[in-house]
């Protein structure tokens, strides 16, 4: 799975025009690109939200390419239709988005393997982009960019990514050639090193200089460009390096070490007197940060990386405003991304989206999101809980959810707007004779033809006209159970869909063939037909 980021705080500082006014390089392939005016993004897989403070624009990456909004969210144009994005950041005018695709896996022909593409690149805002294809340590199976940052500084501004099997690297010059930053002070990739597999890169931009902060499989690094010291944090502590040369000196906490000695180039610390605290897991998929008037905080989504390490290696978000004292919140969460909504913390995770509330982060909620489809007006509840980025755009929160769109709230999430392309049922391949909008009784399933190792999901759609308990249940072509699929309540009356993971009670996948469906609610119940094909 793809793990997507959230990089919506990179857009607060808007890029100096002389970098935005600098001409395309000329390694890269340079394209007009139509865009497509719509009410919804192109995909309902939504991976990263993000908000650009500079002009307002409100920019998403889907399985089918990106979507930016330029009227807060009311109208979407799409871009590089077709293209799937495992990662997007934006900053001025400059747009970057890490392509991927899935490869078929040459030991498992029912198994495929995420692979890079390189990045599309705009320097105008969106109007045009081009493809870099020289970042050869982000492409290929294995070596997808999974986060991409950019470090403002006029003429010299770097784009940062984070690759699985490319490691840390940088471009200073709009990706005409590319650098490997060694944290660790190694010399050349080391493919069974986990400390360079790196899943998360974030710039920390009310530092001065800027830090750039690098989440790996092995512990969280920060510190300037790939030339110059980094700092460690993991789950066993804090490490530092025993000499940093004075003019790139890293920026750590006062209290957290004692300086031994300092010469006209170098500051040796003493590592003995060394007393912060740990991350939750070694496992660094995500990094945001909230800058607030007199401190800034950097939090981290951490998983654990080794069974072995259970009890001091686990999911969680790690949290530190000085960077050597850490703390945790949301213990057990498998978080994807962490958003804020003034100085309250939104966790997008598998089991939902999740807020803590300052100041220990210690106290929160889990929200349900359900609400009013924007395109049919229908009432939709979002039942499958995982929502992978959350962010606010301006007075609003955007949510990314796995397959159902975009979700959006005005009020902090006591009701919901539901941002998404489904069919209605006039559009559905399939459904019951003489079914249409409007009618009292209808029910369909899509996408039809359903592929459960293709398509995200399958969602029926019906009417409820009570409300009340449902159920739906599968039939082969001769009228033989297969399956429950679905027995519970909807909220309320009226039009509703639910999804189906593709499995079957037993947890494997049902043949390829010809199925119906029933749909029974507290009225009445009604057929439809399905066809699978793996």
């Amino acid at each position: 799975m793809i793990k997507l980021k959230l990089c919506a705080l990179l857009s607060l500082i808007a890029l100096p025009a002389m970098a935005m006014m600098m001409s395309i390089p000329s390694h890269i392939t340079v394209g007009e690109h139509l865009s497509a005016m719509a009410d919804s993004p192109p995909s309902n897989a939504i991976g990263d939200v993000v908000y650009n403070a500079h002009n307002g624009d409100i920019w998403v990456s889907t399985g089918s390419g990106l979507a930016v909004s330029r009227d807060g969210g009311e109208t979407w144009e799409s871009k590089l239709s077709g293209t799937g994005f495992a990662a997007l950041a934006v900053l001025g005018d400059w747009v970057w988005a890490a392509a991927s695709y899935a490869h078929d896996d040459p030991n498992d022909p029912n198994n495929t393997l995420p692979a890079g593409d390189g990045f599309w690149v705009s320097f105008d805002g969106g109007g045009t982009f081009s493809h870099c294809t020289t970042a050869t340590g982000a492409t290929g199976v294995g070596r997808l960019a999974y986060d991409v940052a950019i470090l403002p500084d006029g003429a010299d501004t770097i784009v940062y990514a984070s690759c699985f099997y490319g490691g840390l690297i940088y471009t200073a010059d709009r990706g005409e050639t590319w650098q490997n930053a060694f944290p660790d002070g190694a010399d050349s990739i080391n493919y069974g090193d986990l400390g360079h597999r790196f899943f998360a890169v974030a710039v920390d931009t009310s530092a001065d200089p800027p830090v750039v902060w690098a989440g790996s499989a092995k512990g969280l690094y920060f510190g300037r460009e790939g030339k110059f010291a980094w700092d460690k944090v993991d789950t066993t502590g804090h490490w530092i390096p025993d000499s940093v040369p004075i003019h790139d000196t890293i920026w750590v906490d006062a209290d957290s070490f004692e300086v031994d000695s300092v010469s006209r180039y170098y500051v040796v610390w003493r590592r003995d007197t060394l007393d912060v605290g740990r991350l939750s897991g070694n496992w660094i998929i995500s990094l945001n940060f909230l800058y607030e008037d007199d401190r800034t905080g950097v939090f981290a989504c951490t998983r654990f990386t080794s069974t072995n390490n259970m009890g001091t290696d686990f999911d969680a978000i790690s949290y530190s405003f000085d960077g050597s004292v850490w703390r945790q919140t949301g213990l057990g969460y498998v978080a994807w991304n962490i958003g804020f909504s003034g100085d309250t913390l939104l966790a997008a995770c598998r089991h939902g989206l999740s807020r803590a509330f300052p100041t220990d982060y210690n106290t929160g909620d889990t929200l349900k999101i359900e609400g009013i489809d924007r395109n049919s007006g229908n009432f939709i509840q979002v039942f499958k809980d995982e929502v992978v980025s959350a962010t606010r755009c301006g007075d609003a929160i955007y949510v990314g959810t796995y397959s159902e769109g975009l979700a959006r709230t005005f009020d902090n999430g006591e009701t919901w707007e539901i941002i998404a392309n489904f069919p209605s049922a006039g559009e559905a391949a399939t459904q019951d004779p003489g079914a249409k909008d409007g009618d009292s009784e209808y029910v369909y399933a899509f996408p039809n033809p359903y592929s459960p190792r293709h398509h995200e999901s399958c969602f029926f759609a019906f009417d409820s006209p009570d409300g009340g308990n449902v159920t739906i249940e599968l039939f082969d072509y001769d009228i033989n159970k297969v399956s429950t699929i679905y027995f519970g309540g909807v909220e309320r009356a009226g039009k509703s869909r639910l999804q189906w993971d593709g499995r079957l009670e037993n947890g494997e996948e049902p043949e390829n063939g010809l199925y119906f469906f029933k749909v029974e609610t507290a009225s009445d119940a009604r057929w439809g037909k399905l066809m699978i094909i793996k």
